[in-house]
């Protein structure tokens, strides 16, 4: 199923995407596709990586023509901030999902501003409630309405509740692989959430600092990330964990199955296999001292930070970006031509196509470029 995110900048679209893609789908993102490609700064790409610009361009477009290709097959999640009208029917043939998030003019407004969004964002973001038309689809087309509250943000954070290292904790346990994993799945099913404490103190209110927003298992450990709640409490175990001195996690659990095995170094321990999660605990004094805080954030909204996208879009464009590179160079060596022109009208009509903000689609070489592109997806 291909589905297409349309709305205003800073209308809350990737967070969208973050909060219903599940693991493995296929998300097309252009300031995510741009970071993979080295441009540091989100939002920055257009204004400071010109390069990187023209390269995220061509690779996202590329996706989106596999994506529409594939959407039988494969899970696709595609943000299209003001799709054209020749975007809009080629997503309607490939029968996509097409999501509107209807977040209001003064939201988007007051998040590029919470967000220091680049300059230009404000009139962009006036610029797409005056000219957008929602209504500008087929007559066969079905487009959700999604209205996006705005959640105050109080801080996050992020790590590993436990690991898989082979290294018995202080109570002589180890952490087989894959052992919340029906926890896991049992907890998103039921629609419930894990709370995040303060040294496992369950009996004292004060003690809840947060909530866990995402936790899965990965080939370190079992990763999560977590919002704080707005209290005293709550902010100090956040400040304290940003500067270091709280750097430990623990979690409570019931056993489900449980057996001695012996490790590689000969001695024995008692390996934990399925365990049901109750909490994740902030500590000083973890039975596992292998967790680890692995980054804290304050307050802000609509965080882009997804390392895990950012690596798997990275993986998908790499052989792209080969290509990219030649088409780069040639550009260069054309613009080192038109510098050394006498005519001074055509250098300054050079200088305005090279600030333009996207490329010309129909450019011979790039159409050439995409379809090489498309044929690397195709065998990927």
């Amino acid at each position: 199923m291909l589905h297409v995110i349309i709305g205003a900048p800073c209308s809350g679209k990737s967070t969208f995407i973050r909060e219903h893609a599940a693991e493995g789908d296929v998300l097309v993102d252009y300031d995510a596709i741009a970071q993979a490609f080295g441009c540091k700064e989100a939002h920055q790409v257009r204004r400071r990586c010109s390069d990187v610009n023209l390269a995220a361009f061509v690779a996202r477009r590329a996706v989106i023509e596999w994506a529409v290709e594939h959407a039988a097959d494969v899970n696709s999640w595609v943000i299209h901030t003001n799709p054209l009208k020749e975007d809009m029917e080629a997503y309607e043939k490939a029968q996509a999902d097409f999501v509107l998030l209807d977040t209001d003019m003064e939201t988007c407004l007051e998040r590029a501003a919470h967000d220091g969004r680049p300059q230009g964002t404000d009139d962009a973001i006036r610029a797409w409630f005056a000219g957008h038309e929602k209504c500008s689809k087929g007559a066969e087309m079905d487009i959700r309405v999604k209205t996006i509250e705005a959640k105050a943000d109080n801080g996050s954070i992020s790590g590993y509740a436990a690991t898989w290292t082979r290294e018995p904790d202080s109570y002589g346990d180890v952490i087989a692989k894959g052992a919340f994993a029906e926890s896991l799945e049992s907890i998103k099913a039921e629609g419930k959430s894990i709370p995040l404490l303060w040294n496992h103190e369950s009996d004292n209110l004060g003690a809840y600092i947060g909530t866990v927003t995402e936790m899965r298992e990965d080939e370190h450990g079992l990763y999560f990330e977590a919002a704080f709640d707005a209290t005293e409490k709550a902010q100090r175990a956040r400040e304290l964990a940003s500067d270091g001195r709280l750097c430990k996690f623990s979690f409570a659990y019931d056993v489900i199955e449980a057996g001695e095995v012996e490790l590689e170094d000969g001695r024995k321990a008692n390996e934990l296999r399925k365990l049901n999660i109750h909490e994740v605990s902030l500590v000083m004094y973890p039975a596992n001292r292998e967790t680890s805080v692995i980054e804290v954030k304050s307050g802000r909204r609509n965080s882009a930070k997804d390392a895990e996208e950012l690596e798997r879009i990275s993986e998908l464009c790499g052989s792209i970006q080969s290509i990219i590179n030649g088409l780069l160079e040639e550009s260069r060596a054309e613009d080192a031509q038109r510098e050394g022109a006498d005519d001074s009208e055509a250098k300054a009509e050079d200088a305005d196509t090279r600030n333009a903000e996207e490329p010309m689609e129909k450019d011979a070489n790039i159409d050439a470029l995409l379809k090489q592109a498309e044929q690397i997806l195709k065998e990927g």
